[in-house]
């Protein structure tokens, strides 16, 4: 699986399929407190980027990028959805991704680029094993 490299913040991060399953819970947790804060009362007004968001109940990658940049430009922000959220909730990614403690960019970099490899290697397996399907059922036909 290829990683690609787009800008966020100002500094470039890895982005593939695994780094969206390991901080999805992260990012939902963060839309999930703007919408809890612009229904307290008195309300806690949520980012701009997640307002739209902020009545669905699914998450498209759109949502969850905005709340991405939301966490990456709003401290006050990311520092309520700290104060909601624990490690357990939200994985060491997204533990990581929300309390940045020093060195927590190579941390998450070396977290997602295990996982890309982890999902490149089963996906490498599972191409091996349908491989091996194909053939023992194409040998079976032949035989027959």
């Amino acid at each position: 699986m290829p990683v690609v490299r787009t800008r966020d913040g100002g500094r470039e991060a890895p982005v593939s399929a695994a780094a969206d399953a390991l901080l999805r819970p992260a990012l939902e947790a963060a839309v999930v407190v703007a919408r809890r804060g612009e229904e307290a009362v008195p309300a806690v007004p949520a980012p701009p980027a997640l307002r739209p968001f902020l009545q669905f109940t699914r998450l498209p990658p759109r949502a969850l990028a905005a709340a991405r940049r939301a966490l990456d430009v709003d401290e006050a922000f990311r520092a309520r959805v700290v104060e909601e959220v624990s490690e357990d909730a939200v994985g060491a990614a997204g533990w990581l991704l929300l309390t940045r403690p020093p060195g927590w960019e190579d941390g998450l970099e070396a977290l997602l680029r295990e996982a890309s490899e982890a999902a490149a290697r089963a996906a490498d397996r599972r191409a091996e094993d349908d491989a091996r399907r194909r053939l023992g059922a194409a040998g079976e036909a032949v035989r027959r």
